[in-house]
């Protein structure tokens, strides 16, 4: 990323409690070529980021320093868009390693329910037309974490996303693959994802920004499989994460893709099959689909391995 003359953006962090003895038994159970691996390579580069907050400079035709929070001030944090899938649990755990790195303590701003699931209504409540307003969070916020997920709605072209995200979710079923996507399938969702990373710009108004996008993973391979529809699945969910990185790329955010560290590079591992969604000895109430303490601390130690430099607007 350049930093020219364009103005430093936020990155959006997620946070939850840590769990050592599910780790432990996690790592039990879990292949070692894959989800093992995974964890140590997240957890080194995150042992070796910055101990120190960064400093960042622009050149506007003269020199002008952009400042951080003073030398042991607080940080913020805005985690948001992933409730019901991810639980608080890996930004809590995200916000440890920052406070770790960072050597001051770090605020976290976390909605709670469903109101800030979708599109639609995260750009309506940065905005400040929708509850709980989050302008004012992501106006203060040096790191903003964010899912952006496809509108939950049954009509027009973002209600044919979802449609086919729905296919390959929760109505999984035999010969009801996602349907053919014509060239402008994924138009709308790029274009609130666009507006999304534009407010979140103009809300922090060229302040050091530490932006992280992340996707999600796929939830039922088995069932999927057992369906005749996973390849067609595998293939949609592989498409969507991708529009989610290009945007991300074009706004100046780092990607983090869940999808790649629950169901592999290939994409053909089930994250129940590593222990890292779904109930576990100690907590045999967790949700199937949901994320485990096992799979928070991959998430956590995957969002703070990016570091915590400010990037600049693109």
């Amino acid at each position: 990323l350049s930093a020219g003359p364009l103005m430093p953006l936020i990155l959006v962090v997620l946070l939850l409690p840590a769990c050592s003895d599910a780790a432990d038994e996690t790592a039990d159970t879990t292949p070692a070529s894959t989800t093992t691996e995974a964890v140590a390579a997240a957890t080194t580069a995150a042992a070796n980021a910055t101990a120190t907050p960064p400093t960042m400079s622009s050149t506007t035709g003269a020199e002008a320093v952009v400042e951080l929070p003073a030398p042991g001030e607080p940080w913020d944090v805005l985690y948001f868009g992933f409730d019901d899938l991810f639980t608080r649990l890996p930004a809590e755990l995200y916000v440890e390693r920052a406070v770790a790195a960072l050597g001051v303590e770090v605020r976290m701003t976390h909605p709670s329910g469903f109101e800030h699931l979708y599109a639609s209504s995260q750009l309506a409540q940065l905005r400040g037309e929708r509850f709980p307003p989050l302008g004012e969070a992501a106006r203060d916020a040096e790191i903003i974490v964010v899912l952006t997920r496809q509108d939950n709605i049954q009509e027009g072209p973002m209600g044919r996303i979802n449609d086919d995200y729905l296919r390959c979710t929760w109505e999984i079923s035999p010969g009801n693959p996602p349907a053919d996507r014509p060239a402008d399938y994924w138009d709308p969702y790029r274009q609130l994802m666009d507006d999304i990373y534009s407010e979140i710009w103009t809300l922090r108004q060229g302040l050091p920004t530490v932006l992280i996008s992340i996707d999600f993973h796929m939830l039922d391979l088995a069932a999927l499989r057992e369906a005749g529809i996973a390849e067609a699945c595998v293939e949609w969910w592989e498409e969507w994460s991708n529009q989610i990185a290009e945007t991300a790329s074009v706004h100046g955010s780092t990607m983090v893709s869940i999808f790649d560290l629950f169901n592999g590079q290939d994409h053909d591992i089930d994250p129940t099959d590593l222990g890292l969604i779904g109930p576990t000895d100690e907590d045999p109430s967790i949700p199937p689909y949901r994320v485990n303490p096992a799979g928070a601390i991959l998430i956590a130690d995957a969002l703070a391995a990016t570091g915590f430099e400010p990037a600049s607007q693109p």
